[in-house]
């Protein structure tokens, strides 16, 4: 609740939140396993495949390459459906049902209507991360039809004729498509049309190969279904053609990287770095903007590792933080939303204004580079595997300093201010003062001097020095969840520049300090602490209601005493 009322966690619009939904043409994965999928190269499913075929809102990737369940798995929960009494799985099946539909997305109804009528769902985004729940429900349904069939063996004859019905059906969907490419006609033709032979080709036999595939592993259950019940063979027999079946399809996708991936920095990160020593920058900030790029492919590297290569000499999002380097891009959900709004309505300016936000690098493809009218600074560094530039933005701002503060009533006129290129090179802030009393600002040079004392992720501590009233700046995210203080007594703290915090200091030497609480931390404590305070008094209330009729079954006589 905290996150979503002082952040802008996930999604900023409905079309947002249905990007990455469950392509419906995808549900035939849960029987045959990642057939989009290239094992071999991409060890996932192609760029070149998803774009043309799959519904992904943009995307260029899928956020889970397979949604492969296994036969044996899918068999034991039609099981459990069959001989679990209708009023016991009816609520998990309807609670099941209603995951699938959300996690379809766009291609139903049913999530824009849940969007709309509850506020507190807006914050979640992609519908395809609901698969693993999806998993998990036929994993917990086939667990419950494993017991229900081994404790009648009469069972496991009717589960293993489905088994067979369903092994004919597989082999023989598959056999259609290998001879008259039924499924490729409908569904990659149907979306694709201008699909190359080749792909087509490759496309067609991947499914007829995991259709047959399937069948076989049908087949197999069928054979080893019965007699289930008084037969450890037969079980670990079952086990074997599930996890066989799961290893095969799954572990190809899985692709762990080098040591060197996360231990050697690459070259723009080392040119940032040398920065930083020369100038005693605790925490240089860099920013990428690269869009598209050509990937180098290196003998020996996955196509995955060459994909995190590019991402890390790039500046991409979360990996300069692998060598404590800064950024300017707002990326994970609880970003600040300042941050967010300025990004996603004025995104040139927000380029603008990287060096007034403390932002010494950014990271260029020669072409973006070159295209540009105003060039932003130079360029002080080349990578010539990835082709890559780092501009230096020589007007930068530093992260901690003193200002002169320029009163603004809200965000929009501070960004009124923030346009004209001369405020931004003054001494000035833009500072929503709201009810505080700040000095006029001018435009002189203001010789303030910052002395870092403590400068951790949650905690801040300065040494501030200033010859007349002024704010110190901290050109990091304006967030909810920062307090400040001067000398030990409460400071009100104050956005700045749209998008980052400033707190009033008087003329003269003081002692700075600004701490982060995560909001809502303690209601969040309580209400954990209530929830399970109140499970634990209905299980000792369960507990002592099934004792209390335990005792009076004993002490009542039978019928046949009493009469």
């Amino acid at each position: 609740m905290a996150v979503f009322a002082g952040g802008a966690p996930g999604a900023s619009s409905l079309e947002d939140a249905q990007r990455w939904s469950l392509d419906p043409w995808r549900l035939p994965e849960l029987w045959l396993g990642p057939y989009l999928a290239n094992p071999s190269v991409e060890r996932a499913v192609p760029e070149e495949v998803v774009k043309p075929l799959l519904h992904t809102g943009g995307f260029s990737t899928l956020w889970s390459d397979s949604l492969f369940i296994g036969v044996p798995v899918l068999v034991l929960a039609l099981a459990a459906l069959r001989f679990i009494p209708f009023r016991r799985w009816a609520p998990f099946g309807a609670a099941w049902t209603a995951l699938l539909a959300l996690a379809l997305g766009a291609a139903l109804p049913f999530y824009a209507l849940l969007y709309d009528v509850l506020p507190l769902w807006r914050p979640f985004r992609y519908p395809e991360k609901l698969v693993v729940h999806l998993s998990l429900g036929l994993a917990v349904l086939a667990g419950l039809g494993w017991k229900a069939v081994v404790a009648a063996p009469e069972r496991t004859r009717w589960t293993a004729r489905a088994a067979g019905i369903i092994a004919g059906c597989l082999a023989a969907v598959a056999l259609v498509e290998r001879v008259g490419g039924a499924w490729s006609h409908a569904f990659v033709l149907g979306r694709w049309p201008r699909v190359p032979v080749e792909t087509l080709d490759t496309l067609s036999h991947a499914f007829s190969t995991a259709g047959f595939v399937a069948a076989g592993i049908a087949l197999g259950c069928a054979l080893v279904l019965p007699g289930l019940a008084d037969s450890r063979i037969r079980m670990g027999a079952l086990m074997a053609l599930q996890l066989g079946a799961s290893f095969t399809a799954n572990e190809p996708l899985y692709v762990l990287g080098s040591n060197e991936l996360l231990d050697s920095p690459p070259t723009f990160v080392l040119t940032v770095r040398e920065h930083a020593a020369q100038t005693g920058s605790t925490v240089p900030r860099v920013s990428s903007r690269i869009q598209r790029y050509r990937l180098p492919r290196f003998e020996g590297f996955e196509f995955q590792d060459s994909v995190a290569l590019m991402s890390r000499a790039a500046l991409m999002p979360n990996t300069p933080a692998l060598w404590g380097i800064g950024t300017a891009e707002a990326y994970l959900p609880a970003a600040s939303p300042r941050v967010l709004h300025l990004q996603d309505t004025a995104p040139g300016l927000f380029t603008e204004l990287l060096p007034v936000f403390g932002v010494r690098f950014s990271a260029y493809t020669p072409e973006t580079y070159e295209a540009l009218k105003q060039k932003p600074g130079p360029v002080v560094a080349r990578d010539t595997v990835f082709d890559l530039l780092l501009v230096e933005h020589t007007d930068a701002r530093p992260r901690l300093s003193v200002a002169r503060p320029r009163c603004v009533p809200d965000a929009e006129a501070a960004l009124v201010l923030l346009r004209d290129a001369s405020f931004r090179a003054s001494a000035q802030a833009a500072v929503e003062c709201g009810d505080v009393l700040l000095p006029d600002a001018r435009t002189a040079p203001l010789n303030g001097l910052v002395r870092v004392e403590q400068d951790a992720p949650e905690h801040l501590v300065m040494q501030v020095e200033t010859p007349e009233d002024a704010v110190f700046l901290v050109n990091d995210a304006w967030q909810a969840g920062w307090s400040a203080t001067v000398d030990g007594v409460p400071a009100k703290l104050l956005p700045a520049n749209v998008a980052v915090r400033a707190v009033p200091t008087p003329r003269g030497q003081h002692r700075v300090e600004m701490r982060y609480r995560v909001p809502g931390l303690l209601p969040g404590v309580l209400l954990c602490a209530a929830t399970w305070l109140a499970l634990a008094m209905a299980e000792g209330w369960r507990r002592h209601r099934h004792a209390r009729e335990a005792r009076s079954a004993v002490l009542q006589p039978p019928p046949d005493q009493v009469a």
